[in-house]
């Protein structure tokens, strides 16, 4: 069995695209056709709209979601203790897998326990300085 070099709850950094410098950790990873993907805590959220509808004589009311951003696992540098770009290795030690820090050198602990999801209606403050920015230039 593979183990992936970059996991949920791994603190990592955004090294390019839109959201270049934020670094948070890893709230969920995602498998799709084009590859890998994962969402970042500190990288704002998607806003989904759904239109109201009326069906059977019964109306059914629009509303809003927030949706994790999922960005690309090439876009994703890992940070070790010291929060410094490093590049991740796998050791078998006594028939066990172990990744570890190539800068350091030490074994990787998993904090996927520690991170809690986030709930998907309610937006980061990044969403809500957005949201009040564009409606002062309105």
């Amino acid at each position: 069995m593979s183990i992936a070099k970059i996991q949920r709850g791994d603190k990592v950094k955004v090294i390019s695209g839109a959201f270049k410098g934020v670094t948070g950790p890893i709230t969920k990873v995602v498998t799709t056709k084009k590859g890998k993907k994962a969402s970042v805590r500190g990288v704002s959220k998607l806003t989904k709209f759904k239109k109201s509808f009326t069906h059977d004589g019964q109306t059914y009311p629009g509303n809003k979601t927030f949706v994790d951003r999922l960005l690309d696992m090439s876009n994703l540098a890992i940070l070790d203790e010291n929060n410094n770009v490093t590049k991740v290795g796998i050791k078998n030690e006594n028939g066990k897998r172990f990744r570890f820090y190539k800068t350091t050198d030490s074994i990787i602990i998993s904090k996927a326990k520690e991170i809690e999801p986030e709930k998907a209606n309610e937006p980061d403050s990044s969403d809500q300085e957005i949201v009040e920015n564009n409606n002062n230039e309105k």
